[in-house]
């Protein structure tokens, strides 16, 4: 059977799925950096007033004359009021990431069967009908599946006590050690000469876009399992993808390729930030032979290679001028949820019609 989909052209059904799982990792990426983006902007909304009652709260506990004791109840008293503010920026925080989430699932199991209807139809094979993963279940997935040991809910939550008690962790250590205003200040909302980034308020920023980037390819993967469960005797089981650069981790690099059974073996993430996936592997066909990333965007049509890379470093990759190593950046470009579902249904269209 011949396939029709693109001039390099997979030698088989799981070839062509393994393909576009490695093509798909492309768009996960950029809807992480597109989530991070979204949820870290819910969470800087209610920053100025948080800073404002810092400030206040800040100079009552700096007052001059105050008893130790006095100092330690304003203190706590600070705690509370910044608490007051903490709890529902987190609240809408969670909302907000419960609806991506809860659409990155459902979007998860329409793409695996889509990949792996038109696997099947890129070699003239009549692909078996799937059983859709139902939006109870997606629920229940986003409500009950840990990320590495956490829940969804569990991470807001953790993160949410762990910016608070940083900051007064911050608060209590510059009382110690006698420093100014500026000097607590500064520590919690960072200097300007580091554009803020040396303090407590964008380490907080960091690890929502370490709990994305871990979530994203956590619940994807969870996604994927279920849809094979519910369609068991139609899958062999998973088959690890790991973007193999210079940036993959030791434990993703030495899993790659490696295909567990339903229900077996482990799953992404290996670890925060991971950048690994699984592509479903049909029970009809031998399993993908894993290349680097590198061998593989070598291989694809110009276009993959600018969506993937950028204009300048796809023209030099093509041209030969830099080999792959060093080229391969993070694409700094983002897509919400619905821009991607666009851009891989016409990629799907693409080839069909080819």
């Amino acid at each position: 059977m011949a396939d029709i989909r693109t001039s390099n052209k997979p030698k088989s059904i799981n070839d062509a799925i393994f393909d576009d799982g490695v093509r798909h990792l492309i768009g996960l990426e950029r809807l992480e950096n597109g989530f991070t983006k979204e949820f870290v902007a819910t969470l800087n909304e209610g920053d100025k007033a948080f800073l404002a009652e810092f400030k206040l709260g800040l100079t009552d506990v700096l007052e001059d004359g105050l008893t130790k004791a006095q100092q330690n109840k304003r203190i706590a008293q600070l705690g509370l009021s910044l608490k007051a503010i903490n709890t529902p920026a987190y609240d809408k925080l969670l909302v907000n990431i419960n609806k991506e989430m809860l659409g990155l699932i459902s979007y998860e199991a329409e793409f695996t069967e889509r990949s792996f209807t038109h696997a099947f139809k890129s070699f003239n094979a009549v692909p078996p009908e799937l059983k859709a993963l139902s939006q109870s279940k997606a629920q229940y997935l986003l409500a009950n599946h840990l990320v590495l040991n956490d829940t969804v809910l569990s991470w807001v939550h953790g993160m949410r006590d762990a910016r608070l008690n940083s900051i007064m962790r911050t608060v209590k250590n510059g009382v110690i050690e006698d420093q100014t205003f500026n000097e607590i200040y500064q520590r919690v909302n960072g200097t300007r000469a580091n554009k803020f980034r040396d303090g407590d308020m964008f380490k907080a920023r960091r690890t929502v876009e370490t709990f994305t980037r871990t979530g994203v390819t956590s619940l994807a993967s969870a996604s994927r399992d279920e849809l094979i469960n519910i369609n068991s005797d139609d899958f062999e089981g998973v088959q690890w993808v790991s973007v193999l650069d210079s940036r993959t981790s030791p434990i993703c690099q030495s899993r790659a390729g490696n295909v567990y059974p339903i229900n077996e073996g482990v799953r992404p993430p290996a670890h925060p930030r991971c950048r690994s996936t699984t592509v479903v592997v049909s029970s009809d066909d031998p399993p993908a032979k894993e290349i680097t990333y590198g061998e593989w965007i070598v291989k694809q049509p110009k276009s993959v290679q600018v969506d993937a890379l950028g204009k300048t470093r796809a023209d030099l990759l093509s041209k030969g001028e830099l080999p792959f190593k060093d080229l391969f950046k993070r694409n700094d470009n983002y897509v919400l949820l619905e821009e991607l579902k666009k851009t891989e249904t016409k990629a799907f269209d693409k080839i069909a019609s080819e």
